[in-house]
C-alpha cells in the first residue's frame, strides 16, 4: 500500500478569506468588523461602570463623614457647655453653697438646649446610659435632682461630668481621624478645636485648684 493512502484529506475551513460577492461571505465580513467594534465598547461601558461606582462610593463616604464633622461641631458646643456646667456646679459646693444657685441652673439650661439642638446621638454601647439621647440626659437630670442630697464634693462633681466629657471626646477623636483620611476636608482646625475641649476637660480632671481659679473669674463676668 502506498504510505500517501495513509494520510486523510483534511478540508481547510479558513474564515479569514470570505467570498465578498456572496451575500453569506458580506455578511461574515459584517459580524467580523460589528464584533471588533463593540468588544472596546463593552470594556468601555465595563471600565465606566466600575469608575461610576467608586466615585458613588466616594461621594456617599464623603457626605457620611461630613455630616459627621457637622455634628461634632455640635457634640463639641454640648462639651463645652457640660464644662460650664461643671464649672459652676463645683464652684458652688466648693463656695459652701453660696448663692449661686441660680447661676448654676442658667448652665444647666444651656447644657440641656445644645443637647436638645442635636442632629442625632453618637449612640455608643457602652457605657450603656449613652445608647440614646433621651437616656444621657435622664441620668443627668436624676443626678440634678439629687445633687444636694447627695451631698456631693467639688471632686465628685468634676469627676461625673468629665468621665461623660471623656467618652464624648475619644468619640469625637476617632471622627475626625476618619475625616483626616476619607476626605479632603480641611481637618487641621478639627484637631485643634478637639485638642481645645480635651484640655479643658483634663485640666477640670486633674488640676481642680486651677480651675476652681477659672470659675471664679468667670462667674465674676457673669
Amino acid at each position: 500500500m502506498d504510505q500517501t493512502d495513509l494520510f486523510v484529506p483534511i478540508k481547510r475551513c479558513c474564515t479569514c478569506n470570505e467570498n465578498l460577492s456572496t451575500k453569506r461571505g458580506q455578511t461574515i465580513v459584517l459580524v467580523k468588523i460589528l464584533v471588533l467594534a463593540i468588544i472596546p465598547i463593552i470594556v468601555l461601558v465595563i471600565q465606566g461602570g466600575i469608575t461610576i461606582a467608586e466615585d458613588n462610593n466616594q461621594v456617599v463616604t464623603q457626605h457620611k463623614v461630613e455630616a459627621d464633622i457637622k455634628f461634632s461641631v455640635e457634640i463639641g458646643l454640648l462639651v463645652h457647655n457640660l464644662q460650664i456646667e461643671r464649672g459652676t456646679t463645683s464652684m458652688y459646693v466648693s463656695s459652701g453653697r453660696m448663692d449661686i444657685l441660680s447661676v448654676v441652673q442658667s448652665k444647666r439650661t444651656m447644657t440641656d438646649i445644645s443637647l436638645n439642638a442635636l442632629g442625632k446621638w453618637i449612640s455608643l454601647s457602652t457605657p450603656g446610659y449613652f445608647r440614646s439621647r433621651n437616656t444621657f440626659f435622664q441620668r443627668l437630670r436624676e443626678y440634678r435632682n439629687t445633687f444636694d442630697s447627695l451631698n456631693k464634693s467639688s471632686s465628685e462633681v468634676i469627676k461625673f461630668y468629665s468621665y461623660d466629657m471623656d467618652v464624648i471626646l475619644d468619640w469625637l477623636g476617632s471622627i475626625i481621624t476618619n475625616a483626616k483620611y476619607v476626605t479632603e476636608t480641611s481637618w487641621q482646625p478639627l484637631i485643634a478645636y478637639h485638642m481645645i475641649l480635651l484640655s479643658k476637660n483634663k485640666l477640670g480632671w486633674k488640676e481642680p485648684l486651677v480651675e476652681c481659679i477659672l470659675r471664679k473669674v468667670m462667674i465674676s463676668d457673669l
